[in-house]
């Protein structure tokens, strides 16, 4: 009703500044912007009627997508890398209904990490990395319990 019409008319305003913030030369822009963009579909999701909130998701896997290509020009302990992983992961567990999906994408986001840090000259992770990365294995051991279940 009126809550999912201003969220849309908010989502418009924030999608058109989006292609404008796009179109400027920064190496973390896209992904950022890629992520917001996600994030603000999954979120409208949680208010939209049946068919707003399967377009919503719709979108926000598209975005979320996006966000993950553009990322891998970043350092696997980027925060920003690591952030989009953990959103992407959550919005795959909690409104797709895919543990195993959540599970492989936060599962990859965090041994390309560890790898890093297993590289002496590419170790250079900040706290944030760090507590991101322990998000993403919290949700891996909660999610790969369900997805154990859900394979007997």
């Amino acid at each position: 009703g009126d809550v999912y019409k201003r969220q849309t008319q908010s989502t418009w305003v924030i999608k058109s500044s989006i292609e404008r913030l796009l179109a400027k030369p920064f190496p973390k822009i896209a992904p950022l912007l890629y992520k917001l963009e996600g994030d603000v579909s999954r979120y409208e999701c949680e208010v939209a009627e049946s068919e707003e909130a399967k377009e919503s998701a719709e979108a926000a896997l598209k975005q979320y997508a996006k966000a993950m290509a553009a990322a891998k020009e970043l350092s696997p302990i980027e925060p920003l890398r690591l952030e989009i992983a953990l959103n992407f992961s959550v919005f795959y567990y909690e409104v797709l209904g895919c543990a195993e999906k959540a599970c492989e994408v936060a599962k990859r986001a965090f041994n390309d990490a560890i790898e890093c840090f297993s590289n002496p000259e590419d170790a250079t992770g900040s706290k944030e990395s760090l507590a991101i990365m322990q998000l993403l294995r919290d949700h891996m051991s909660a999610w790969s319990s369900e997805v154990k279940i859900e394979d007997k």
